[in-house]
C-alpha cells in the first residue's frame, strides 16, 4: 500500500477482540470474572466412577513416586561420586 492510496474499510473483521481485557497489574487482589461466558460453561462438569477416581488417584501416586525415585537415585549417584573422589 502506498502513502497516497487511500485506506477503505470494508467491513470485514479479521479478528475479534471485544472480548478482550486490559492485563491484571501486579496488585490485583479480587479475581476478576469472565463477562462473556454462560453459567453452564463456567463451572459445570460431569461426575466420574469411582473407578476412574481410583486410576486417576493411583496414576498421579504413581507419576510422584516415579519423580521422587529419579530424585532419590540421582541424590545418590551424587553422593557415591563424592564419596570416591574423597
Amino acid at each position: 500500500m502506498k502513502k497516497d492510496d487511500k485506506f477503505e474499510d470494508d467491513g470485514r473483521v479479521v479478528a475479534d477482540m471485544s472480548g478482550i481485557e486490559r492485563p491484571r497489574s501486579i496488585f490485583d487482589i479480587f479475581p476478576r470474572k469472565p463477562q462473556n461466558l454462560k453459567p453452564k460453561e463456567q463451572g459445570e462438569s460431569t461426575p466420574i466412577s469411582k473407578e476412574e477416581r481410583k486410576a486417576y488417584t493411583t496414576a498421579a501416586i504413581l507419576a510422584a513416586l516415579t519423580i521422587a525415585g529419579v530424585f532419590a537415585v540421582g541424590l545418590g549417584l551424587v553422593v557415591l561420586i563424592l564419596c570416591l573422589i574423597w
